[in-house]
């Protein structure tokens, strides 16, 4: 039940997942308990974006994710131009309770805002 109150106190939703074969057969579960959900409570719904996240971009699983998203009739309108990129000493950091900002990482902050203006802009034109 904990998806269907989360869902019913939102506009929009946002799916961040690893850019793996595994992730991204989830993505596709994940939107059909979502779309459940939204027909049981009638809910007025969006999905607001994918963002590819613990990305290593360099490597092939990551090229084939993205290149699988982009081709993809239905998720490719979704997916982000920026992600969020593997970052161990942040993960390090998480289980200390440190916020992701204060990891003093340039980069990691950059996608950041790059992600949250995008989830902006997509809301807004939506509104």
């Amino acid at each position: 039940m904990t998806i269907a109150r989360a869902l019913l106190a939102s506009n929009y939703y946002l799916i961040p997942v690893k850019a793996d074969p595994i992730s991204l057969t989830g993505v596709d579960l994940l939107k059909s308990i979502i779309e459940e959900k939204k027909e049981n409570f009638a809910l007025d719904l969006s999905c607001a974006g994918l963002v590819l996240t613990l990305t290593e971009e360099n490597t092939t699983v990551y090229k084939n994710a993205r290149t699988n998203l982009s081709e993809d009739k239905y998720w490719k309108k979704y997916l982000y131009k920026h992600g969020m990129i593997k970052r161990t000493a942040i993960a390090k950091e998480q289980l200390n309770q440190a916020h992701i900002l204060e990891s003093g990482d340039p980069e990691t902050k950059r996608r950041l805002t790059a992600i949250v203006t995008e989830f902006i802009n997509r809301t807004d034109n939506n509104e």
